[in-house]
């Protein structure tokens, strides 16, 4: 699995600035993982069976330039896209890869895809106006 593709998208941040706005909580930094199927297993035979996928978080920046094992975080996916909201703090790198699981057997992890998360834009959400007025004259 080569052609792994990692678009980024982050969740927006939002917070209050008058209590007249309606606002959203603010949430974690996600990021969208994607990639293609293998078509072969390792030995070049067809793959028989149904195919389910596991997302690896690679850990970055170890004391010493030496890698951690990768952290299973998604487990049976069905689809070739993920989205990740593990802790991800802004300014940090992060790494993931992607084995195929086929009958039980996991295959080996693909190369490694990395995006640096960036700081989240505000996002204020004003609610709509009113409708329906009536004014009448009050005798």
């Amino acid at each position: 699995m080569k052609n792994l593709t990692i678009p980024i998208s982050l969740t927006a941040f939002l917070f209050v600035l008058a209590s007249v706005l309606q606002v959203h909580a603010a949430t974690l930094p996600s990021v969208s993982v994607s990639w293609k199927a293998p078509t072969a297993n390792s030995d070049n035979s067809a793959i028989t069976g149904p195919i389910t996928y596991n997302v690896y978080k690679v850990q970055t920046a170890v004391t010493g330039g030496t890698s951690a094992l990768p952290t299973k975080i998604q487990t049976g996916l069905t689809t070739t896209s993920a989205l990740v909201t593990a802790s991800m703090a802004v300014g940090t790198q992060q790494c993931f890869t992607i084995a195929a699981v086929v009958a039980g057997v996991e295959g080996d992890q693909s190369a490694q895809a990395c995006v640096t998360i960036s700081t989240p834009v505000p996002i204020i959400v004003k609610p709509g106006p009113p409708t329906a007025i009536t004014a009448v004259q009050v005798l």
